[in-house]
């Protein structure tokens, strides 16, 4: 039962792909297009990570009051 659901899904996916897509080339507005990956993009680029993903090992071990100088790598003998 749930492949009819996913081929139906699928077959009206395709349809209005090919009902959305403009049939001949003066119907497509090539700066309309170029204006709506711009935007696209724009939203992209301005999305903030949260501060809890990307933390690496060494922002993760440093105390609160950041007078820790972690390094993976240490830098010698002191």
């Amino acid at each position: 039962m749930m492949k009819l659901w996913v081929s139906v899904l699928a077959l009206l996916a395709i349809v209005s792909a090919v009902l959305a897509y403009p049939q001949t080339p003066s119907e497509f507005d090539a700066e309309f297009a170029r204006q709506l990956i711009g935007r696209a993009y724009s939203a992209l680029a301005k999305t903030k990570r949260s501060p809890s993903m990307g933390l690496s090992l060494a922002e993760y071990m440093a105390s609160p009051q950041g007078g820790d100088n972690f390094h993976f790598i240490p830098s010698g003998r002191k």
